[in-house]
């Protein structure tokens, strides 16, 4: 009989007790044809830590424990744990491309899906988090936000709309007696966000909007601090997001992008609707939020794990996609009055323009608020009445 030369099942232990600081991954998983599960769960964990494809001729005594371990599985659900010293600390990127690395293109794996991380506290405390969370940034001032491909183009520079848009607050403030303000879109290469970040400050602005996903877990850390420094909180846009989380066998969760974006800094982020145009179910939403809003979480089988946030501060879901003020009662019920409501084409597309979609907004917000229907309301506020009229209760698709 010829020597071993594959070791992934050493990396299989169900009898293992991760320790208190360890990271631990609950994976959704499908081996390949002709693949056992033990074989796949131990190239999970062999690759996702100090693992290769054969045994080796020597290996430090180290190695051994900086192992990865799949130690319980579910179906096809396995939890794998990894010791804190495989992990450097503070560095977002690195922790990506072990679990959600080569793991991924393996030829053993038809399908892997990464759907939670628990993070120990001994991780977290290297990370800043969000500079103001919900409790710095609440307070129903209202807004306006740049599309998420909107930098600074031919026709419309990014320098010239801050300044444009710093005068229409000042100017919306004196008028109205509220505090305004803008997420204005500081995508692009790091060191130009941050002097689009520079700028913002300079002309008064307390938030900055960027693209987490396209910018990158490093670009998103770097701009955390470099925020955080200018006091301004950070509006994450989760573009690209589907292109990973949208197949629920494959790819990585919303759930988890979500919070790793909190566990980096970001103060809100786009979280889904389940009424609105774009994919997510109501308990998937639901969720996010939790991850979001919550100091702890607790574990549902097969859907998230325990995640206490020894103090990281919370964070805003944002809801947007496909909204119209005859949604906002759906959308209230289902995040309540901790989140943020994006609505654009439902404000623009109103009958009597912008102003009176904003104004139909807001009346919706005060009906539910004060125990009436929509219709109710609509009889005594005729901007409410007139984007009842075009949408009704529509949920685009």
């Amino acid at each position: 009989m010829g020597k071993k030369v594959e070791w992934y099942l050493d990396f299989v232990d169900s009898k293992y007790k991760p320790s208190k600081n360890e990271l631990i991954a609950l994976f959704y998983f499908e081996p390949a044809k002709e693949v056992s599960i033990d074989e796949s769960v131990g190239r999970i964990a062999s690759e996702s830590s100090t693992g290769t494809w054969t045994t080796l001729f020597t290996m430090p005594a180290r190695m051994k424990k900086l192992m990865a371990h799949a130690y319980h599985r579910d179906g096809n659900f396995v939890k794998v744990s990894y010791p804190f010293d495989l992990w450097e600390p503070g560095n977002a990127p690195q922790l990506l491309s072990g679990v959600a690395g080569n793991i991924f293109g393996m030829k053993a794996l038809d399908n892997l899906r990464l759907i939670d991380i628990q993070l120990p506290k001994e991780y977290l405390k290297h990370f800043s988090g969000p500079r103001h969370g919900m409790a710095g940034v609440r307070g129903g001032f209202d807004f306006v936000k740049d599309d998420e491909n909107l930098t600074s183009t031919k026709f419309n520079n990014f320098d010239k709309r801050v300044k444009l848009l710093a005068k229409l607050r000042d100017k919306a403030e004196q008028a109205t007696g509220d505090l305004k303000d803008a997420y204005i879109n500081i995508t692009a290469e790091t060191h130009e966000m941050e002097r689009r970040a520079k700028l913002l400050h300079d002309y008064g602005f307390r938030y900055a909007m960027i693209d987490v996903v396209t910018c990158g877990f490093s670009a998103v850390q770097t701009l955390r601090e470099t925020l955080g420094d200018y006091g301004m909180a950070i509006h994450a846009h989760r573009a690209m997001h589907a292109s990973f989380d949208k197949n629920p066998k494959h790819g990585i969760s919303m759930y988890l992008l979500a919070k790793l974006m909190r566990m980096i800094g970001v103060d809100q982020i786009h979280s889904g609707t389940a009424v609105g145009k774009l994919v997510g179910t109501a308990s998937e939403v639901r969720g996010i939020a939790d991850v979001l809003r919550e100091d702890k979480v607790n574990e549902i089988k097969k859907v998230r794990l325990n995640q206490d946030w020894h103090g990281i501060k919370r964070a805003f879901p944002v809801t947007s996609g496909g909204l119209h003020p005859g949604l906002v009662p759906d959308l209230l019920k289902l995040f309540g009055d901790e989140c943020v409501m994006l609505v654009s084409g439902g404000i623009h597309g109103h009958p009597r323009g912008t102003r009176a979609g904003a104004m139909a907004a807001r009346q919706a917000i005060d009906a539910v608020h004060e125990g009436e229907t929509l219709e109710q309301h609509a009889k005594f506020n005729p901007e409410l009445a007139q984007a009842l009229e075009k949408w009704g209760h529509l949920r685009p698709v």
